[in-house]
């Protein structure tokens, strides 16, 4: 029922596929986010003990 709806509605798919990007955005982002900050804190802790 969803997909013919979708099938007849045009701006319905764009909207669906809008959602789901969104919703991959909203979990990758976070995960991105975390990496750089590790990352960040990772190079800060190797110039702390390199300048030590």
């Amino acid at each position: 029922m969803l997909l013919t709806r979708l099938d007849m509605n045009p701006l319905g798919s764009y909207f669906w596929v809008y959602l789901a990007l969104n919703a991959i955005e909203l979990v990758f982002v976070p995960a991105q986010l975390g990496e750089v900050f590790v990352t960040i804190s990772t190079s800060k802790g190797l110039l702390n003990a390199y300048s030590d």
